[in-house]
C-alpha cells in the first residue's frame, strides 16, 4: 500500500461516485412524481445541506485542530451559523408550534383593561 493512505482515501471517492451516477435517475424519477419546479428545489436543497456539511466538518477540524488563523476564522463563523440552524431544525421538525391566545385582565389603579395574550408554544410531535 502507498504510504499514508488510509481506507477512507479509497471509500470517499467511490462515494462521491456512486452519488453521481444515480444523480439524474433520482432526479428524474422525483420530476414524475413532484412535478419540476419541487424536484429543483429538493436538489438544490439537497446540495447546499451537503457544501453546509463539508464546511461545518472543515470548521470543526479547524478549531479542534488549534487553526485559528484568519483564513481559517471565516469558517468558524458559518460553521456555527450552520450547527446553530441544524439544530434549530432538529428541534421544529421534533416539535409543531402552535400559536396560543388566552384573555388576560390587567387591574391597573382605578380601571381594569381586558386584552388578549398570544405566544408560541412548541407541542412535541408524537
Amino acid at each position: 500500500m502507498l504510504p499514508n493512505l488510509a481506507v477512507a482515501d479509497i471509500v470517499a471517492p467511490m462515494f462521491i461516485l456512486a452519488i453521481g451516477l444515480t444523480y439524474l435517475p433520482s432526479l428524474r424519477r422525483r420530476i414524475e412524481r413532484d412535478g419540476k419546479k419541487t424536484a429543483i428545489l429538493h436538489f438544490v436543497k439537497r446540495n447546499l445541506m451537503i457544501i453546509g456539511i463539508g464546511v461545518v466538518m472543515n470548521g470543526i477540524n479547524d478549531i479542534l485542530d488549534g487553526h485559528m488563523d484568519g483564513l481559517n476564522l471565516t469558517f468558524v463563523i458559518p460553521t456555527a451559523v450552520v450547527l446553530l440552524v441544524s439544530i434549530l431544525c432538529l428541534i421544529f421538525k421534533a416539535v409543531k408550534l402552535k400559536k396560543v391566545s388566552a384573555p388576560v385582565t390587567i387591574y391597573l389603579p382605578g380601571r381594569v383593561h381586558q386584552t388578549r395574550c398570544t405566544r408560541f408554544v412548541l407541542i412535541p410531535k408524537l
